[in-house]
Order: structure tokens, then sequence, then C-alpha cells
């Protein structure tokens, strides 16, 4: 199967594979085989002006990860404010956005990563937004086109809070994760 055509089939969903900012000076992302994802983490830009070109414009440079920034945008894909989700990779690479060593295994290799454009609250930390309807929309549409194609079940959607980031991706996004995860 080809996970990444799956995703663009996806009526929300905007290839931006070829137009979205790369740093050429760095290793690319490494491959990872997307039939043995084990599930999906949703994150927040916390920037409340973030856009997917932005925020991979970002990445590319020296930012707070790394000194000589990264190949791109460090998710699989950017839910801007209007709910267009802007695929940046194909499913097969292995962006750097759960970070490293809060659980047992390579959590980059075994979860896919979006995020969402905000600066959401969140615990122990105040933001100035709200996810908008579309991006809570896209969430949901987004999650189910996922556990379609992996036949995955409601508790392998998880929050970079599950990584050890307590206020990603806020308040709203973590209680409809919640929500899945519970069956609530």
């Amino acid at each position: 199967m080809n996970y990444t055509e799956e995703l663009l089939k996806l009526p929300f969903v905007k290839d931006a594979r070829t137009v979205l900012p790369r740093n050429s000076t760095v290793t690319p992302w490494s491959q990872r085989d997307p039939s043995k994802l084990l599930g999906v983490c949703y994150h927040q830009s916390l920037d409340a002006g973030a856009s997917a070109m932005g925020t991979a414009k970002y990445d590319c440079g020296p930012n707070h990860m790394s000194p000589k920034g990264l190949p791109g945008l460090s998710y699989t894909g950017f839910i801007d404010r209007t709910g267009v989700l802007w695929l940046a990779w194909d499913v097969e690479c292995k962006t750097w956005s759960q970070g490293e060593a809060s659980r047992p295994g390579d959590e980059n290799e075994q979860f896919m990563a979006f995020c969402f454009g905000g600066n959401f609250s969140g615990e122990g930390y105040q933001g100035t937004q709200e996810p908008t309807v579309a991006q809570l929309t896209t969430a949901q549409d987004l999650w189910s086109a996922c556990k379609r194609v992996w036949n995955w079940s409601d508790n392998q959607l998880y929050g970079h809070y599950h990584f050890g980031k307590p206020a990603c991706p806020g308040f709203m996004l973590s209680k409809l994760i919640e929500g899945y995860r519970t069956g609530r």
C-alpha cells in the first residue's frame, strides 16, 4: 500500500512536498516502514501566526532543535487555521517530532506527527488562541482516515504530552485525543 497516496486522497490535504522550504546542507530524514507505525501524535506550533511555510522555514534554519537546522518541517504535515493539512513529507520520512527517549523505542520511527498551527493554552502554559473549528474537524477527519488506512484503534492517537511535553497540543486537542482514547 502507498500510505502517502492514501493521505493525498483526503479532500483537506494539500500536497506541499515540493513547495515547502528544504535545508540541503543537512542529512535528509531517514526512512521508516509506514506499515510498522504505532500511531499518530498531534502537536501545536506555539506560534499564533504560524503557517506551514513559516514553520518549515524556521525548522530549516538554526533553531531550538538543531544549530544546523533540520531537513525541513519537522512533522509529516501541518494543519493551518483554515483546516488544510499541508503534507510536507512522504509517510516513510522519519521526521524529528516527538523528541527522544521519553519512552522505550524510537518514537520518531514509531509515530507519525502532525502540527496544528496556533498558540494554544495547555498544562503550565497560557496561550493566546484555541484551535479553530476547521482545525478540530480536520483533526477528527484525519484520525478517522488513519484508523481506516492503518487499521488502528482509538488508543493509538497521541498528543505530544504523552512524550513529555505537557502543554502540547493544548487543552482542546488533548480533550479530543482523550475522548478517543477513553471511548467518550
